[in-house]
């Protein structure tokens, strides 16, 4: 088990220098919505977080954490072990009770010139004729980043949400992101842009809403790089039009495709020849990781339950 953690923490290191090799470096925060206590972080010095909220279910919290070198190794850990001391047992599974939406793991996501300091996903000088007004603020390079993640986000499904588990949280009417969707400060899409006017200049960033508290973080940091350089490198313009403001994911004017219903369903799109994770994983890696997939899959189609 340790050799797999090492392996998944190589993997998202490998992406940090393949996609930042000039001088960038990426800000990550990743939030995860556990079912902790507030005195959980506050009797731990093992991480470092930025903001701890109570979310609008009942003891369901939000934990922003910052560092990324760190908190991946620390939070659970540090959540679960503090947390037993109260008499409470953290959840990160992503959908724990019925009726109630899940737990999430958010990934938001900018890239910051390390020599200038500049948030390299902002665009200094107003664009007067963007292709979408949301864009207006939002820098080439952002575009192209944000393109790559809206192409390649079907082909990626198991390892944002690895479980069986996990797709009973993308449901609709859930708060969760069903579909290939994104709009300016739209909390129910795939991705959130945050952006000027609603959000400073240097806290210009991506939201990937899709992953679940379930997985990986290094898997869901990889790949959120893998396939947001590769849209930088090859240009790729967003075709999908944002969601605006009351515009519901799912609904008729969400033109985005929807996203995988299952474990099975996302594996077979994941694993298939010419997918997006193979261009920018390898075939070695996507039929190891589609493999454990599967065999998740084959475990449940044999498992007994009360349904």
């Amino acid at each position: 088990m340790q050799q797999v953690s090492v392996w998944y923490r190589r993997l998202a290191y490998r992406e940090w220098a393949r996609r930042f090799r000039s001088g960038m470096k990426e800000t990550i925060r990743f939030d995860i919505l556990d079912r902790a206590d507030n005195d959980i972080t506050r009797h731990s010095n093992l991480v470092t977080y930025s903001r701890w909220r109570t979310r609008r279910r009942c003891s369901s919290k939000e934990l922003s954490e910052s560092s990324s070198q760190t908190w991946t190794d620390n939070l659970r850990l540090t959540v679960k072990s503090v947390g037993s001391k109260f008499g409470i047992t953290p959840c990160f599974m992503a959908k724990p009770r019925e009726g109630l939406p899940g737990n999430s793991g958010h990934m938001h996501v900018s890239i910051v010139d390390s020599k200038s300091g500049k948030n390299l996903f902002y665009r200094e000088t107003p664009d007067e004729n963007p292709p979408y007004p949301d864009l207006k603020h939002v820098s080439d390079i952002g575009r192209h980043f944000l393109a790559g993640l809206l192409e390649g986000l079907p082909d990626v499904m198991p390892i944002v949400a690895p479980t069986i588990n996990s797709y009973k949280r993308l449901v609709e009417n859930f708060w969760a992101p069903v579909t290939v969707s994104w709009g300016l400060e739209h909390r129910a899409a795939s991705i959130r842009l945050i952006a000027p006017p609603t959000a400073s200049p240097k806290a210009t960033r991506f939201e990937v809403r899709v992953p679940g508290a379930d997985a990986n973080p290094y898997l869901v940091l990889a790949t959120i790089l893998a396939l947001g350089w590769r849209g930088v490198e090859k240009k790729l313009e967003i075709k999908l039009p944002p969601l605006g403001k009351g515009e519901e994911v799912g609904s008729a004017s969400d033109k985005g495709l929807r996203l995988a219903r299952s474990l099975k369903e996302a594996t077979v799109q994941f694993a298939r020849e010419k997918s997006v994770a193979r261009e920018v994983f390898g075939d070695d890696f996507v039929d190891h990781f589609a493999g454990t997939r599967e065999h998740e899959v084959r475990l449940w189609d044999e498992a007994v339950t009360d349904w």
